[in-house]
């Protein structure tokens, strides 16, 4: 077995009209390994002017290909997947090799959005520190799949000034902590690290619209507490056993809508600030172990149309929802609730999951299965 590394100009080297397409071609890497009997060949399409590419996607799949798009400079489409570009069909028994796109990465200043997803099936792909050195104009980088970053501060702190969209998979994000991204609208977390001390502090990120971390190691809640124009927030499948909610304070979070914290074995209680973030349509603090009774406030969150806060340890009454006129979803199952209150029960409310509460009463709700037969969702009572 021998690998053989064959230049573009000796791909193509038929005719003029099979070449054309390629006069303004910017993609700097398209590599595949073709098996056939004992020879194992490798093909590595290299063109010019790769300091043009202003976007670049690279995407192994489980289907034994890659697929790899770019926008040259001056252009808002990305081109075709580049593999049928140089018009050679792969063969069945071909598979994909990992490439090293980072020499290439390097070399491309320009770059305004970076995408790469290497597979699974082909070993990780570490990514040096020094990636991003000359692309200080990125402002849209998703790294996911099997990646491996060492140090998420050091790489992105080059572009993160210009920064609006992060997303980051198998990342040590030690150094993301009070990292100034001014721009970042959206940051994506997932199979994290982050061992600090303190909460992951994001205050430094004014505009932050959408955080999510799932899957991650942290000790505890991410202090989004001064991100004022943050809408969504979900933290999933973090072990913040050791952290405790009970002070977090949600007053300035007027902009939020979504507010998800699930599987997480938080403890604490819900605080009464809550009730100020008045535009919230969604809350689900489900599988934690939150404690108490749900805060009066939240009354005032008019627009809620989802409350999820099952598998908790929560008591008291819930006589404060019954004026929450949006709420159509409402799941409080495997709590300490003892009475349901008889107004709660409206034909706006679709589903009400009620399963293991010590209850002692059960308003009828025969009236409202009648009233909804033109509703698609159907009304779900778990006792």
């Amino acid at each position: 077995m021998f690998s053989l590394t064959l230049p573009l100009s000796l791909f193509l080297c038929t005719d003029s009209s099979t070449l054309e397409p390629f006069s303004n071609y910017q993609l700097a890497i398209y590599c595949r390994r073709y098996t056939v009997f004992s020879l194992s060949i490798v093909l590595t399409y290299a063109v010019d002017k790769v300091s043009d590419i202003t976007r670049l996607t690279v995407v192994e799949t489980d289907k034994g290909y890659d697929i790899v798009r770019y926008t040259p400079k001056d252009s808002k489409k990305y081109r075709h997947d580049a593999g049928y570009l140089v018009g050679f069909k792969p063969l069945n028994y071909s598979y994909s090799i990992p490439i090293n796109y980072v020499d290439h990465v390097k070399r491309m200043p320009n770059l305004v959005e970076l995408i790469l997803r290497p597979s699974y099936e082909n070993g990780s792909l570490d990514i040096p520190d020094n990636l991003l050195d000359r692309a200080k104009n990125l402002s849209h980088l998703e790294l996911t799949g099997n990646v491996v970053i060492n140090d998420a501060g050091r790489l992105i702190r080059p572009a993160a000034d210009n920064l609006v969209v992060l997303k980051l998979e198998n990342a040590n994000i030690d150094s993301l902590h009070e990292i100034r991204m001014p721009a970042l609208t959206v940051l994506w977390l997932s199979y994290c690290t982050y061992r600090g001390d303190e909460a992951l502090y994001l205050g430094y990120c004014p505009v932050l619209r959408e955080l999510y971390v799932g899957d991650s190691e942290l000790m505890l809640l991410p202090d989004v507490q001064d991100c004022r124009e943050l809408e969504s927030l979900t933290v999933e499948a973090c072990d913040l056993s050791n952290d405790n909610i009970s002070s977090y304070d949600w007053s300035d979070l007027k902009q939020m809508e979504w507010l998800q914290i699930s599987f997480c074995r938080i403890r604490g209680t819900l605080n009464e600030s809550i009730g100020q973030m008045t535009k919230l349509q969604g809350l689900k603090v489900d599988n934690n172990q939150l404690e108490g009774e749900l805060p009066k406030s939240m009354a005032d969150l008019k627009e809620l149309d989802l409350l999820d806060v099952s598998n908790n340890s929560f008591t008291g009454g819930l006589e404060h929802l019954v004026g929450l006129k949006e709420l159509r979803i409402l799941d409080i199952s495997y709590n300490q609730f003892v009475e349901i209150p008889a107004d709660l029960i409206r034909d706006e409310l679709t589903h009400l999951i009620v399963a293991g509460n010590p209850l002692e009463n059960l308003p009828s709700i025969r009236r409202i299965v009648k009233s909804r037969a033109e509703v698609d969702a159907e009304l779900s009572l778990t006792l």
